[in-house]
């Protein structure tokens, strides 16, 4: 199909009072196997917002090259690109590099674990109070000891 393209997010806030987003943490971010073939002709990104206050958080993940060097992709114009919050911190890979990602007043590159605190699962969803087994979930917040 001309002018396709794959987004992993796609985030909804109406009101920039909810406390929701997305948030992949210590996730793989790779092309399908049938993807692979197209990838230059299907680009792909890490998300797009859906509405005003979209928010997406990628942090401590892989990011294969499946990812377009852009990061990010509009919807519709201008679109909620000064109101939603998308951010990355840590992450690794040949997609992972920044220097080229969008730069919307929206879009930010985090650099300390200070700044991404509130979005870990413990702080985030309060998860270690309803997972039964966060064993597998990696860090449910940071040691902010860490360098």
């Amino acid at each position: 199909m001309d002018n396709q393209q794959n987004t992993v997010t796609a985030h909804g806030r109406k009101d920039k009072h909810e406390i929701t987003g997305l948030v992949l943490q210590n996730c793989r971010i790779v092309a399908d196997p049938k993807l692979v073939p197209d990838i230059a002709k299907i680009p792909s990104y890490l998300g797009r917002p859906w509405k005003e206050y979209s928010r997406a958080i990628i942090m401590e993940s892989e990011i294969s090259d499946v990812i377009h060097p852009d990061g990010w992709l509009p919807w519709a114009g201008n679109f909620a690109l000064d109101t939603l919050y998308f951010a990355e911190y840590g992450n690794r890979g040949p997609g992972a590099a920044t220097d080229k990602r969008v730069k919307w007043k929206g879009m930010h590159i985090l650099k300390n674990k200070n700044e991404v605190l509130q979005y870990t699962t413990g702080q985030f969803i309060q998860g270690q109070e309803w997972l039964k087994d966060t064993s597998t979930l990696g860090n449910v917040d940071f040691d902010l000891t860490e360098k």
